[in-house]
Order: C-alpha cells, then sequence, then structure tokens
C-alpha cells in the first residue's frame, strides 16, 4: 500500500464523490411512485460496494502506518490544513444561521456550542498556519459542538423508514466528532495515530457520501474537507512504533 500513501486524501474524496453521485442518482431515478426507494436497485448495490471497497482500502492503508503522538511531528505549518479549517469554521456558522429556528432547548445549546467552535476553529487555523500546538479547549469545544449537533439529529435519523435517509449523515456527524476528539488528545499529547488517520478518513468519505438530500450538506462538505487536510503526517514504516514511555521523556 506504499504506492497509495501521497494520495492516499485524494482517493478518499474521490471514492467520497462517487459515493455522493450514486446516492443522488438514486434518488433520482431509484423511487417508486410513492418517493420510497426501489428495494435492492443496482445503484444501492454499487454504492453498498464502492462502501465497502472505501472502508477495506482504509482500514489498509491505515494498519500499517506508525508514526509519533507529538503533536510537533505529526503537524507541521500546513498553509492547506488551516484552510480547511477555516472552511469549517464557515460552514458551521452558515449551518447555524440557515438553522436559527429552534424548538428544544438541545437544539439551541447545539447552536450555542456550533457558534462557539466557530472562533475556536479559527484560532487552530491560525495555529495550524504557524505550526504551533493549539490549545486543547479549541478542539475540545468543536467535539461538544459535533456531539450536540449528533444528538440532537439523533430522533430525526432513528425515524427515518429508509437506511439510505440516515446512514451516511449519522455515520458522518459520528466520524467528525470522533476525529475532533482525537484533535484534542493530540493537543494534550495522548495522541493515536492510527485512530486519527482512520478516523478521519473515514469521516470524509460518509460526509461527501452524505451530501445528497441532506439538510446540512454545506457542513457535511466543511467537514469532509477539514479531516482531510488536518490527518496527521502520512507514512508507513516497518520500524516497530516508537516507545510511549521515551516519546513522553522527550
Amino acid at each position: 500500500m506504499k504506492r497509495f500513501i501521497h494520495i492516499f486524501p485524494d482517493l478518499v474524496a474521490l471514492m467520497g464523490a462517487a459515493a455522493g453521485l450514486l446516492r443522488f442518482c438514486l434518488y433520482l431515478v431509484g423511487t417508486d411512485e410513492k418517493g420510497l426507494l426501489v428495494s435492492g436497485h443496482p445503484l444501492e448495490i454499487i454504492l453498498w460496494l464502492l462502501t465497502a471497497a472505501a472502508v477495506i482500502l482504509i482500514l489498509l492503508q491505515v494498519w500499517p502506518m506508525t508514526g509519533s503522538r507529538r503533536y510537533a511531528v505529526n503537524f507541521p505549518a500546513s498553509t492547506r490544513a488551516a484552510a480547511g479549517c477555516f472552511l469549517f469554521a464557515a460552514g458551521i456558522f452558515l449551518t447555524v444561521m440557515a438553522n436559527r429556528q429552534v424548538w428544544s432547548t438541545l437544539e439551541f445549546v447545539r447552536n450555542i456550542a456550533c457558534l462557539a467552535a466557530v472562533p475556536a476553529l479559527t484560532a487552530v487555523a491560525i495555529c495550524r498556519r504557524m505550526g504551533k500546538r493549539p490549545l486543547f479547549g479549541f478542539h475540545a469545544i468543536l467535539c461538544l459542538a459535533l456531539t450536540l449537533h449528533t444528538v440532537s439529529h439523533y430522533r430525526a435519523w432513528s425515524a427515518c423508514p429508509q437506511l439510505q435517509d440516515s446512514f451516511f449523515p449519522m455515520m458522518g456527524c459520528l466520524g467528525l466528532m470522533l476525529f475532533s476528539y482525537y484533535q484534542t488528545a493530540f493537543d494534550v499529547g495522548l495522541g493515536n495515530y492510527r485512530m486519527q488517520l482512520g478516523t478521519g478518513a473515514l469521516a470524509a468519505f460518509c460526509c461527501f457520501a452524505a451530501i445528497p438530500g441532506s439538510g446540512t450538506a454545506l457542513l457535511y462538505l466543511t467537514g469532509g474537507i477539514w479531516t482531510l487536510t488536518n490527518l496527521c503526517a502520512l507514512k508507513i514504516s516497518s520500524e516497530p512504533a516508537p516507545d510511549k514511555k521515551k516519546e513522553d521523556a522527550q
């Protein structure tokens, strides 16, 4: 899998975009007279096969990778990463503005947390551009906002009669939430290299696949870009993983 390492994020993005296109076409031509998806439609079968292939590719690519838990090693100064953070901050802000009317306390608290995540992500973007470790609270605020976003939408997802209506949006949100958690862990020196890469890649795939028919398409688009531009430094090594105690002592 070494030959794919430099194009790994691009492969994930391409497969996610293909999944999104398949879902768009499925809802366009794969419904019956009641507007429900036709069971066993060829496009849906291809979509699930593509999803399985993406999961296998990500696991095969991430598993042999070894890396340090040290922030500076994995997150050098990067204009690309900073741009991804800025885009996601904008996506969150515009999503909140489009959903200002709330019907429950949970939705109100979710919107407040998401608004707080905008300056937090902006601060992270500045740190990524300068190659500095951000305060762990910035990613922690984002993680809280994404958790509340996921919880606030769970009732609607669970009420969906068709798996296609909820699977990719829910997995995309869960992926973003987990990725922000592992980002927070790196900020305090407890990062998990494989989990950060794996959750980020899976989140991006599901986010891009979830865009068609989603009420928060901008959140998924910018969230997917954010994860792929903020992955750990990509490398494959045949050497044993660094000893954690030695790393902590450095």
